[in-house]
């Protein structure tokens, strides 16, 4: 959270609006997951000899990602209590 913060301060900043998305938003934990999963797999353990050796193991899991393993996560989330009382 603490980084997508940096990231949106800094595009908007730069006058874009890009990240400027609510971090609370349910997307947000998807991103989480998938980043989770990329941490697991290839950097916890991974040698990387440059940044060239990174970005290309990083992109050979997104594509994988996006070949093979890729799949909709179950959303669990069903609100806070006071939504639903709202509701």
């Amino acid at each position: 959270m603490k980084t997508v913060r940096k990231w949106r301060d800094r595009f908007l900043a730069a006058g874009r609006q890009g990240l400027y998305t609510p971090i609370h938003a349910s997307w947000m934990n998807q991103v989480e997951i998938f980043f989770s999963i990329l941490q697991k797999r290839v950097l916890k353990w991974g040698d990387f000899h440059s940044t060239a050796d990174l970005e290309e193991r990083v992109m050979a899991f997104i594509q994988r990602w996006n070949d093979v393993d890729g799949h909709p996560f179950n959303w669990t989330f069903r609100g806070y209590p006071m939504q639903q009382e709202a509701a």
